[in-house]
């Protein structure tokens, strides 16, 4: 009984210490989103994801991981050159064209638009284009631009785009977050 008594608050503070540390993790993998910048060192970038960039691989190259974002999966890209970050892109493909996809890629830019305005402010520009869902297979069309929006900051530009993509009968809805 004693030996339970003295394990007890050892497993406790354990587990808190675990989950603590787990929690921080993947809310900094969020929030790290908004402190990558063009023109940041191959080691600051490192400092935000250590896992992204395998030891021994030099300072020019592009490397990618995987996240959803609001329910989209999609890779980010990060390309360096010189040791500094030259440009990186989020990018989401669905091949699958029905209109739930359609609406989930639309639900999901607006509120990726949403989160940047609350962090960078207003868009320079903002674009709503067709937000109806066209089916290609019912009424031909050749794919078209959805919504889109610019930002400027001192460090980048972004770019968030939605856009039916069509060509010789092959479909995708393809968002984008473009930073350069």
């Amino acid at each position: 009984m004693k030996k339970l008594i003295i394990f007890l608050p050892i497993l406790i503070l354990i587990t808190v210490i675990s989950s603590c540390s787990n929690k921080s993790d993947s809310k900094n993998e969020t929030e790290n989103i908004t402190n990558v910048y063009i023109g940041m060192t191959i080691e600051d970038f490192k400092k935000l994801y250590p896992t992204v960039i395998p030891e021994n691989s030099g300072n020019d190259g592009q490397w990618q991981k995987s996240e959803n974002l609001y329910g989209l999966n999609g890779q980010w890209s990060y390309t360096f050159k010189d040791g500094k970050l030259d440009w990186f892109l989020y990018s989401n493909y669905i091949d699958e064209i029905t209109e739930e996809n359609f609406l989930l890629s639309l639900k999901a830019t607006e509120k990726l638009i949403a989160e940047y305005k609350k962090i960078f402010g207003d868009p320079i520009e903002e674009n709503k284009y067709t937000t109806e869902f066209k089916d290609p297979f019912e009424e031909h069309h050749w794919g078209y631009d959805v919504l889109e929006a610019f930002w400027t900051t001192d460090k980048m530009t972004i770019e968030i785009e939605f856009t039916f993509f069509g060509g010789k009968g092959e479909y995708n809805f393809i968002v984008n977050i473009w930073s350069h």
